[in-house]
Order: structure tokens, then sequence, then C-alpha cells
């Protein structure tokens, strides 16, 4: 019996969503320590760069791992991952402090899952 299927189910995009929040609960936590000191030395990086960059990285990480999984449709499965984290930041409250930090998160996680998608369909059409 083979893993892969058409199309991933409902809890498929539940733990993918929930596994792209994953680097930025990590970031978070870190930010709970004594940081001062790396906090002063740069604050564009320290609380800008680095969360973006975790929110991509953990929408390309997963809708890269669900897309492996499937056999099409790799773009509306990116795109849902990326809705699915959006979700379950909002629900946990973490980027829904302004109303542009959810939006930054929102676009960070969609941006991540459809890069990783397109990446893994060109990947699939030239193998």
């Amino acid at each position: 019996m083979s893993l892969k299927r058409e199309e991933p189910v409902f809890e498929d995009y539940l733990a993918g969503g929930a596994l792209a929040n994953v680097p930025f609960w990590i970031y978070l936590l870190i930010l709970t320590f004594d940081t001062s000191g790396y906090a002063q030395s740069n604050v564009v990086i320290f609380f800008t760069a680095i969360p973006i960059v975790t929110m991509i990285g953990g929408g390309f990480l997963t809708s890269y791992l669900v897309c492996r999984r499937s056999k099409g449709r790799f773009v509306k499965i990116g795109l849902l991952i990326g809705v699915t984290a959006t979700l379950i930041n909002l629900v946990f409250g973490l980027a829904a402090s302004t109303p542009s930090t959810f939006v930054v998160a929102a676009f960070c996680f969609v941006a991540g899952g459809v890069l990783a998608a397109t990446l893994y369909q060109r990947q699939k059409k030239g193998s």
C-alpha cells in the first residue's frame, strides 16, 4: 500500500499548517531569553528579517513535504498550506497583535507554500 494519494486530506493540511508555524514558534521561544545584546546590535534583522525568513521557510518546507505525497495540483496545495498555516497562526494569536503583522504573516506563509509547490512542480516535469 502506497502513501501517495491523488490529493491530500484535511489532516495533511492541518498538520502542515501546524508544522509551518514551528520555526516561528521556536524563534518566539528564543526571544523569551535575554536577547538585549542581540537586539541592540541590529533591530531590523532581529525583529523583522528573521521572523519573515522563519515564516517563509516554514511554509516552504511544509508545502514541499505535502506536495511529495501528492500526484498533482501542486500550486493549490501550496496555497492551501499557506492559508492553513495563517489560520493556525491566527488561532494561537502569535501574529495577530496588529493587522499589519497578520498580513505579513499571511503573505509569508502563502508565498513560501506557493514557491515550494512551484519548484516541486518544475522538478517533477524535469524528471
